[in-house]
């Protein structure tokens, strides 16, 4: 019986930020870590969030196109547990409010390159212990390597299609293997299984 091994996978960080200056320090900061994407606006980082598996999200509040908050909401409801850090040359009671209901770090510009390089090392060792808790899960529920594939693309915010079409195979095969791991998991849907992993996950840190 064939299983996954999941390795931790690539660092890839998104800063939002349209002050090409910040955008650039920030990126001098976190490219030492691993890979930095640069957004402008909230509809180019929502093409990215939407196609890229990510780190951690660093974004301005303030963006020509809208608001920051809307950015780490997109990629909250995508991956439940990306680190994100929200950055701003101002603060309010409702930021902050806004901020903490997303599980965000909020921090004022200008930026120091500590705490960038702290967030960034957080974010990576939380997806060091998540590729450790999934390579767990894999061992402890007995999956094959179809359904832990299965799984870790869910995980990443992939709908049933979206895996269908990545991995290229039917969506009835997604179907099947979905049907056969929820059982395993103890799960009504993948959104319960999400939930408990990153649930388990929270427990870690």
């Amino acid at each position: 019986m064939r299983r996954a091994n999941f390795d931790v996978g690539a660092v890839h960080f998104l800063v939002v930020e349209d002050s090409l200056p910040v955008a650039l320090a920030c990126q001098r900061t976190l490219v030492r870590l691993g890979k930095v994407t640069l957004a402008d606006g909230v509809a180019s980082a929502g093409r990215i969030v939407a196609t890229t598996r990510l780190t951690g999200l660093v974004t301005d509040v303030s963006l020509p196109d809208g608001s920051g908050f809307s950015v780490a909401k997109d990629a909250r409801d995508k991956a439940p547990g990306l680190p994100i850090l929200i950055i701003s040359g101002a603060v309010d009671h409702g930021r902050l409010e806004a901020a903490h209901e997303l599980g965000a770090m909020y921090l004022l510009k200008p930026l120091q390159s500590g705490q960038l390089t702290m967030f960034g090392e957080r974010a990576i060792a939380r997806q060091r212990r998540a590729a450790l808790l999934l390579q767990r899960w894999v061992v402890r529920y007995n999956l094959f390597a179809a359904e832990a594939v299965t799984l870790r693309m869910a995980l990443d915010g992939l709908k049933r299609e979206e895996i269908a079409r990545v991995r290229g195979v039917s969506a009835n095969t997604v179907k099947n293997q979905v049907s056969k791991l929820l059982p395993k998991l103890g799960v009504g849907d993948l959104a319960e299984a999400i939930a408990a992993f990153y649930q388990e996950l929270s427990l870690l840190e």
